[in-house]
């Protein structure tokens, strides 16, 4: 769902359907293994089968089922690789190569994080550990021997451009950050790095805000607090995953003061409901926005591709069962 429309992306994701088929998959033998890969802009599901063209229709027909949509727009937006195609789609992915900031760094942590989810131990078998473990073999190869991250912002990075103008005196902005995962991390050294002067990192988790906000000098709050610190804030940056629409009008009006705010949604599914762009005095950037924002910036790094590929194409062989 890399490349779907935002709509389709959240429904499934919001509604964490990802686990979903792979447990259904999984159940009806129609996958051996399997394993969810989800990201700020990516929806994917590998997996190990020995029907891969019946998984593939039965996991649209489940699709279709559970958000409702036409099984033609499905089709529209999503794509189903199989075999050396499937593997060398995730090794451009963990190489950064797939990646809205071409060459970003933060997809390769999102792909360990997926590899070593706890709750897909049960589901990934040998031959989805291995393949996971040569993709970010190859991810780390490719930043070191080619020059594709060199000046590449992370998707986080390119975000924070586009408000880092607008803003005044950052050394006395407040940073409110909505999920303490890799992008909500990310971000927070980001601001820090920037001096702005406040930042504050809420997550559903208190204990995971806090192991974030302690090495940042920031403050740590849990989510039940988030209209309070939006009314605080210069800036909020949604990163929380499988939360969807934490953000909505009621709660940046409930206690707002009369300033300028902005937005940057980096989640998927998004934290911000479309509503809050119309509020007065709001402005509201998303994975879109950022996307156009990046795309001048490729040419420099296009050119280390080729090289990149080089690298990636070494480890593209099929891994098998021990």
């Amino acid at each position: 769902f890399f490349h779907a429309e935002d709509g389709i992306r959240d429904s499934v994701a919001s509604r964490g359907l990802g686990d979903v088929y792979k447990r259904q998959l999984l159940r009806s033998d129609l996958l051996i293994e399997a394993l969810p890969l989800v990201t700020c802009g990516r929806l994917e599901l590998y997996g190990v089968s020995d029907r891969p063209v019946r998984a593939a229709q039965t996991l649209n027909r489940l699709v279709a089922m559970q958000t409702g949509f036409d099984r033609t727009d499905l089709s529209n937006n999503t794509f189903q690789l199989q075999g050396r195609e499937a593997i060398q789609h995730l090794l451009r992915v963990s190489a950064g190569l797939d990646s809205v900031v071409h060459g970003e760094a933060q997809i390769l942590g999102q792909v360990r994080s997926a590899a070593h989810d706890p709750r897909g131990s049960l589901a990934k078998g040998t031959v989805l550990h291995r393949l996971f473990e040569i993709a970010l073999l190859t991810g780390k190869r490719v930043r070191s021997e080619t020059k594709i991250g060199h000046g590449a912002a992370s998707l986080a990075g390119a975000s924070l451009k586009l408000v880092y103008s607008e803003i005044p005196d950052l050394d006395r902005a407040s940073g409110l950050i909505v999920g303490a995962c890799v992008t909500g991390s990310l971000v927070g050294r980001l601001l820090a790095k920037r001096g702005v002067g406040r930042i504050v990192i809420a997550n559903r988790t208190l204990e995971t805000a806090h192991a974030v906000a302690s090495s940042l000098g920031a403050t740590a709050v849990p989510l039940s607090e988030l209209a309070v610190e939006i009314a605080k804030a210069d800036l909020v940056v949604g990163a929380a995953g499988d939360s969807h629409h934490l953000i909505t009008p009621e709660s940046v009006l409930s206690s707002r003061k009369e300033k300028p705010l902005w937005f940057i949604d980096l989640a998927h599914p998004r934290n911000v409901h479309p509503d809050v762009a119309k509020l007065p005095g709001v402005r509201v950037f998303d994975l879109d926005a950022v996307a156009k924002q990046v795309e001048s910036a490729k040419a420099a790094r296009l050119e280390q591709t080729p090289k990149a590929e080089a690298v990636s194409y070494t480890h593209l062989t099929l891994p098998t069962k021990a």
